[in-house]
């Protein structure tokens, strides 16, 4: 149990945050420029 009356685990929480955002940070930074061109393409008033 990560929360209980006598033991707080904030490091095993903030270890498990960790391991849940990499993924779409890096994500992100893999498709960063498709992204902008997609974001940018899309803004232009026509």
């Amino acid at each position: 149990m990560l929360f209980s009356a006598e033991n707080r685990s904030f490091d095993l929480v903030m270890a498990g945050a960790v391991l849940a955002s990499v993924p779409t940070i890096l994500v992100f930074f893999l498709l960063r420029k498709q992204l902008l061109d997609g974001l940018s393409a899309g803004a232009v008033k026509g």
